[in-house]
């Protein structure tokens, strides 16, 4: 798995949304969203707005507890019956990834997966199978606050994968090896 940012430091174009969507009567169930004030000020400092049907996405994505691909995310989040098209979608997306609140994994083949990014996250990730596995440790904590600190850094968020074979895949691995080492009688 390969994990990227798509953001190249270029300002993204703006897009005129209208229709049940726009940002004009969002209302307050938005305010609570996760991440919302730090999208928002991602948007408005590239000239953006957080419409609507960014609004919606966000909600969504925030929400979900396991990386999604696309084309779910976009049904979770009421799918074309939302006025909220696949290309709309991949633009917020996007977004959401330069924000540093979405994280895209990428598959092979094309196809990708796109997980939230709530503070700061620290995992491990079986090459083979995919499994992820929440890392929580007080020394990865401390080494990630002294490093900001010595460089006089203010950190918002922090993300981390360490890469290998989680202990299901060893074993096959191990099983794997065993067998073809093993002469036949």
């Amino acid at each position: 798995m390969l994990y990227h940012n798509q953001c190249n430091g270029s300002r993204p174009t703006a897009t005129s949304v209208s229709g049940p969507f726009s940002s004009a009567g969002a209302g307050d169930v938005f305010e609570q969203t996760p991440g919302r004030d730090r999208f928002k000020d991602y948007l408005e400092s590239n000239g953006l707005k957080l419409t609507g049907q960014r609004q919606r996405i966000l909600r969504v994505f925030m929400r979900q507890q396991e990386p999604m691909s696309a084309e779910n995310i976009l049904a979770a989040a009421g799918g074309a019956e939302s006025g909220i098209s696949l290309s709309t979608l991949y633009r917020a997306l996007n977004h959401l990834q330069c924000a540093g609140l979405a994280r895209r994994i990428q598959l092979g083949a094309g196809s990708a997966l796109y997980e939230a990014v709530h503070g700061h996250c620290c995992q491990l990730v079986c090459e083979k199978c995919g499994r992820r596995i929440p890392v929580s440790n007080p020394y990865l904590e401390s080494m990630r606050e002294v490093a900001a600190r010595q460089e006089g850094f203010e950190l918002h968020h922090c993300t981390a994968q360490f890469y290998g074979l989680c202990p299901s895949c060893q074993q096959a691995r191990d099983i794997e090896k065993s067998r073809s080492t093993t002469p036949a009688t």
